[in-house]
């Protein structure tokens, strides 16, 4: 099997989502204040944040502090050496995915939600599409996996990373949610500071390229998951 993009965090590189979250570990005098170029986010879906300025600036405060509280690093695997990091990739992408199906409340904050709603998100059309796609690339990932642990009559997958499936759903995918909450509040700062017509004329000018709920939900499971379904 040939070697494979992470879907997710590792312990030196907590995931392109997560590192993200990087920038609230900077002093605040250190962090600028414009939005990166690429952070372009659909018309829908800024409007669904806060419309208040006072309301998005008390929120990114607050996801700050999120952000910046010390979390677990991520837990080695077991395994052969060189099936390593296939089986950190397979157990970050089953913990994502549980975290996503499950109705518990307890990982998605209730004041980051009127941000993003993920859970809602995942349970639309469109999102369950997404889940299943996803599902279906980890069985097919696990299929030869296993072949290849039972070759080597080791563990079963589930033995081998059933402490990283766990910490990818605990702490991975809610902080990757809480840095993509963040963006959307600092897009959503930027929109309400500028003119609304300025505003009305750049979002229609980047439309093609704008995140929706759905591409962060995408992300949130690794990436590419909807690119594999639309061709």
């Amino acid at each position: 099997m040939g070697k494979k993009q992470k879907a997710g965090a590792s312990a030196a590189d907590v995931t392109a989502g997560a590192a993200i979250a990087e920038e609230h570990f900077q002093p605040a005098q250190k962090r600028q204040r414009t939005q990166n170029p690429e952070d372009s986010f659909s018309s829908e879906l800024l409007q669904t944040a806060p419309d208040k300025l006072q309301t998005c600036r008390s929120l990114l405060a607050f996801l700050e502090k999120k952000l910046q509280a010390p979390r677990p690093t991520a837990p080695p695997v077991g395994g052969p050496q060189d099936l390593r990091e296939e089986l950190e990739v397979q157990a970050e992408l089953a913990g994502r995915l549980s975290g996503l199906q499950s109705n518990a409340g307890g990982s998605w904050d209730s004041r980051a939600k009127r941000i993003l709603d993920i859970q809602q998100t995942a349970k639309s059309d469109a999102g369950q599409a997404l889940l299943t796609a996803a599902k279906e690339r980890l069985d097919l990932d696990s299929k030869a996996l296993k072949l290849q642990l039972k070759e080597r009559a080791e563990k079963e997958i589930q033995a081998l990373t059933q402490e990283r499936r766990a910490w990818a759903e605990a702490v991975l995918l809610p902080l990757d949610w809480l840095s993509w909450c963040s963006r959307i509040l600092r897009a959503r700062e930027e929109q309400l500071l500028k003119p609304s017509i300025e505003g009305e004329e750049q979002s229609g000018a980047k439309l093609e390229r704008c995140m929706t709920d759905i591409s962060i939900l995408d992300a949130l499971l690794g990436g590419g998951v909807m690119d594999a379904l639309l061709n």
